[in-house]
C-alpha cells in the first residue's frame, strides 16, 4: 500500500460535482442542490453510480464548497511543484 511505502496519511479519491457560476443567487443554488440530492437518492441513480465503482454522496452546497477548498489547498502546491501547465 501507499502507507506501507512510507507515505502516511496519503489519501486520493476521485469525485464529481456540479458547480454554478460565481454570483449565482442563493435560492437557485439551494434549489439545484436539493434536486441533485433528490436524484442521488433514487434507486436508478444509485445503481448507475455504483455500476461505475463509485458511491453517491449527497452534500449541502456548503459541504461541497468546503471539500473543493480543502482539495484545492492540498493539491495546489503539488501541481505547482510538478511544473504542469494548461496549454
Amino acid at each position: 500500500t501507499v502507507a506501507e511505502s512510507g507515505y502516511q496519511g496519503f489519501d486520493v479519491s476521485t469525485w464529481y460535482g456540479v458547480l454554478a457560476p460565481a454570483g449565482t443567487p442563493a435560492p437557485i443554488v439551494k434549489t439545484l442542490n436539493a434536486e441533485i440530492n433528490r436524484l442521488l437518492a433514487t434507486p436508478e441513480m444509485k445503481a448507475a453510480i455504483q455500476a461505475q465503482g463509485a458511491e453517491p454522496q449527497a452534500m449541502t452546497s456548503e459541504q461541497f464548497s468546503a471539500l473543493v477548498k480543502k482539495e484545492y489547498g492540498e493539491w495546489k502546491g503539488i501541481v505547482e511543484a510538478s511544473g504542469a501547465r494548461i496549454e
